[in-house]
């Protein structure tokens, strides 16, 4: 009975390493982009570049992404149909402040600039 349990704890040991391994190399790369154009968005993306989280941060944003469809778009693609959006209900202001925060240096600076270029 000991021998079971033994063998238990080794495999139940095993699968929670292996999730939290597994975790770990999903959240890597993870990055968020915040736009701040009057409505305020902040966008979780992947580490291949794919809008995965779309958040509004004020009254303006909830109305602007009500009808939009951002999930699974390239973040270039999604950052610049908002800003059209917005010209086209007429809010935005004359700037367009963007930030992106990542663990990594190289690919904060990669993903801004790749954001851009579309804006």
């Amino acid at each position: 009975m000991k021998k079971y349990f033994a063998i238990l704890g080794i495999v139940v040991l095993l699968v929670v390493v292996g999730y939290l391994v597994f975790m770990r190399n999903n959240t890597e790369g993870y990055s968020y982009v915040l736009l701040k154009i009057n409505p305020e968005v902040e966008l979780g993306v992947d580490a291949d570049n794919v809008v995965r989280e779309v958040t509004p941060l004020n009254e303006d944003a909830d109305i602007l992404l009500s009808d939009m469809k951002l999930l699974g778009k390239p973040i270039e693609n999604v950052a610049e149909e908002i800003i059209d959006n917005t010209v086209e209900i007429g809010q935005l202001q004359n700037t367009i402040e963007l930030t992106v925060m990542n663990a990594s240096e190289e690919t904060r600076l990669q993903l801004e600039n790749k954001v851009k270029t579309k804006i």
